[in-house]
């Protein structure tokens, strides 16, 4: 079978599957996580294109060796039709990060919001409940993150996305979800306030090496938190201009090592 790459049978392994996947450090600390547990595993770089993907995970499903396997976009709602149980979370954001087989079996589950929420309430000064959430992307992530932190007692939120529909979509699902929160429809290209702001930055911008053009951080006043998701680089444009206003940034590794534990100890 072309999937495996060479490799025998018995050889159990985990990998990543995700596209493109050039910036992806789980290679890096999941070899390590092999290493310090004394596994006999081997870590699999599943970097398919979108137009190869439904025949290749109808053959990593018949691949008895896989343990398990870490989601990143653009798979993390399409993986979920491919499963055979998903956790409950992960079915209400429509996003699985991780996979594992279950004696010949797919179940999914999220790490994303746990890994997100541990560094999150560490924080120091952490974001207050009356904060205005401005989460910018409505994709696999950002319907995680923002579902997560409406669970954990925040009642104001405003999405924006440069598919306003998919805003839309998603703002009305939260709303019936979570009847004691204020949610709102933002506009690309426009914050809608200049204070009291925790930006939730959850696109690709800055991986990508691009900027966020439109937000201008020089008309925002202290206090204003960030987090975004973007791990490598460790340093955006974003997270440079908010760090030269004194503003609380945060960046996406701290999540990213804290998801891939759990998923480790999911495989284990």
């Amino acid at each position: 079978m072309d999937l495996l790459w060479g490799l025998h049978m018995d050889t159990q392994w985990i990998g990543v599957l995700g596209y493109p996947l050039k910036q992806s450090l789980s290679k890096k600390i999941h070899e390590e996580n092999i290493r310090v547990h004394y596994l006999p595993w081997k870590f699999r770089v599943l970097e398919w294109a979108p137009q190869e993907f439904e025949k290749n995970i109808g053959e990593l499903k018949q691949d008895k060796a896989c343990i398990g396997f870490s989601v990143t976009m653009p798979y993390k709602e399409e993986i979920i039709s491919y499963l055979d149980e998903c956790k409950e979370f992960a079915l209400k954001v429509s996003s699985v990060n991780c996979v594992k087989n279950k004696n010949g079996k797919w179940v999914g589950a999220n790490t994303d919001a746990p890994g997100f929420l541990t560094p999150f309430s560490f924080w120091n000064p952490c974001p207050p409940k009356t904060v205005n959430i401005v989460v910018l992307g409505v994709g696999a992530t950002g319907r995680t993150l923002s579902f997560a932190l409406a669970q954990g007692g925040y009642q104001n939120f405003i999405f924006i996305n440069r598919t306003v529909e998919r805003a839309q979509e998603w703002c009305g699902k939260f709303r019936k979800t979570f009847r004691n929160v204020e949610a709102h429809v933002g506009e690309w290209g426009r914050l809608p306030f200049c204070e009291n702001l925790f930006i939730l930055n959850t696109t690709p911008l800055g991986m990508k090496g691009e900027a966020l053009d439109w937000l201008d951080v020089w008309s925002l006043k202290n206090p204003i938190w960030l987090f975004d998701v973007t791990y490598n680089p460790a340093e955006t444009l974003l997270i440079r201009q908010c760090k030269s206003r004194c503003f609380y940034t945060m960046n996406g590794w701290p999540m990213f090592q804290e998801q891939a534990r759990l998923a480790f100890k999911i495989w284990m």
